[in-house]
């Protein structure tokens, strides 16, 4: 068997063509509750080493969440991290709505894409966080709700 190797496509003009150089892909199954509007882990996350600086990290995210709360409206926030650092928010992303005082459940499985330059060849862990935007009548946010599986791929393309 032959193994071909290469940074970058190049066509006959010369001209340069980006690369998948990896892919690394985890899944989380288990069930996060976060009853807080302060940010906190969802549970998913995975690590990614890029072979050069100048290299581009594409997250791609697909994550199960759920909104609950025993009255009126209530919104979730999510966010991507690289290691300690927020690199995308997304504000209210989804909301569970209601009139009066009914309990409101509002279940989704949401995606997220984010192209990202760490600029490092130091191995990078990137996760998803979420908090709710009220805890108020026992709003929360929750994320792989009923061990549903939430998955995150990363793939560094070469610049």
């Amino acid at each position: 068997m032959s193994t071909l190797k290469f940074n970058r496509w190049q066509d006959l003009n010369g001209v340069t063509r980006n690369a998948v150089l990896q892919v690394v892909s985890s899944e989380y199954n288990t069930t996060t509750t976060v009853s807080s509007t302060s940010y906190a882990d969802s549970g998913l996350l995975g690590s990614i080493t890029p072979t050069s600086a100048t290299s581009k990290i594409l997250v791609i995210i697909s994550q199960n969440l759920a909104l609950n709360r025993n009255s009126s409206d209530i919104g979730g926030n999510f966010r991507i991290l690289r290691d300690s650092t927020t690199v995308k928010d997304y504000l209210q992303i989804f909301r569970a709505r209601a009139t009066g005082a009914t309990a409101v459940s509002n279940q989704v499985e949401m995606g997220f894409v984010y192209l990202d330059s760490p600029s490092t060849t130091n191995q990078v862990t990137y996760k998803s966080q979420i908090s709710a935007t009220t805890t108020a009548n026992n709003g929360q946010i929750v994320a792989q709700f009923a061990n549903s599986i939430s998955t995150i791929t990363l793939m560094e393309i070469a610049q």
